[in-house]
This record gives C-alpha cells, structure tokens and sequence, in this order.
C-alpha cells in the first residue's frame, strides 16, 4: 500500500540509497538512518510500517537494535498494535530477511503490508 512508512537503518550510505530509491519508486515514504542509536531516537518520534535493520552496526549493533524495538513495542502496544505480527520464533513484528533482488524485496514489502492487520 503506498505511502506506508519505512525504516532503513544501515551504516552503508550505498545501501541506504539503494533502498530508498528502489522504495521511493514504488511510492513508499523513506526515511534511512545510519545506527541504530538514531533508530531507537527515531521511533520516539514516529512509528514506521516496517524496519529494515542491518545486523552488522558500530555502536548498538542490529541485534541490539531489535531488542530495544521489542521492547518498546511491548511498553507502548497501541501504538505498535497494527504492526505486531508473528514471523520468526514468535517474536512479534520481526521477519528475518535475507540478502536477495530488489524485485523480490518490493514483492515482499507489498506482501507484508497487504497481510498487515488495520
């Protein structure tokens, strides 16, 4: 569903680019952080459809990063209500991606929204 709001947040500049090209095409509002110190800072502030989150950051690494989401989705659940879904290990809202065509990535970006609940 255009106009659905995503995160990137990535350490590499050529991967933020990509990304948000790519999405922006498709009609998607992009906002792209480099660490996840400045996700965490940007979730206090808005609450985007989908994250995409590299594992391998300096300072609070990928991993951390989602800890520190889970957690605040725990804390503030009506905020992040629409967003829970159950993907990987029954953690909510967290699907594992790998590396893999941009096409492929635009089809599962639409997939994931359109299976979101309203």
């Amino acid at each position: 569903m255009p106009g659905e709001h995503i995160l990137i947040v990535d350490d590499e500049r050529a991967i933020q680019t990509t990304l948000r090209g790519v999405l922006e095409d498709e009609g998607y509002r992009v906002t792209a952080v480099g660490s996840g110190e400045q996700a965490l800072a940007r979730l206090q502030d808005d609450t985007p459809d989908i994250i995409f989150l590299d594992i391998w950051m300096p300072g609070i690494d990928g991993l951390d990063t989602l800890v520190n989401v889970l957690a605040e989705m725990k804390r503030d659940t009506r905020r992040f209500a629409r967003r829970q879904r159950t993907w990987l290990r029954g953690v909510p809202g967290v699907e594992w991606m790998t590396p893999e065509p941009l096409e492929a990535l635009v089809l599962r970006v639409k997939r994931f929204l359109e299976d979101a609940p309203d």
